[in-house]
């Protein structure tokens, strides 16, 4: 697992790193999700992008967004509480 700032991913780094899945938010401080899938479709990008969601009301306007724009991406939202245990035994 690897984390990165989205202002120092570059095409190098990211074929270095080779990444099967991408999971990043919604909206970010530095960078939203239409340009995440618009670098990872530049990148040729085979694996599995997934967007963080933290109570946005309408997150299939999003992934319908990014599935119009990038159609090729292997793209869906998943919400916090499905990724994140409430409780770790």
């Amino acid at each position: 697992m690897f984390y990165l700032d989205f202002k120092d991913l570059s095409p190098e780094v990211f074929e270095a790193v080779n990444p099967d899945l991408v999971v990043s938010p919604a909206i970010a401080t530095t960078f939203d999700c239409l340009e995440m899938a618009q670098f990872l479709s530049q990148s040729n990008f085979t694996g599995r992008y997934r967007v963080s969601t933290d109570n946005l009301p309408r997150p299939e306007i999003i992934c319908r967004e990014v599935r119009q724009l990038f159609p090729l991406l292997d793209f869906d939202v998943v919400h916090q509480e499905e990724t994140i245990p409430a409780r770790l035994n």
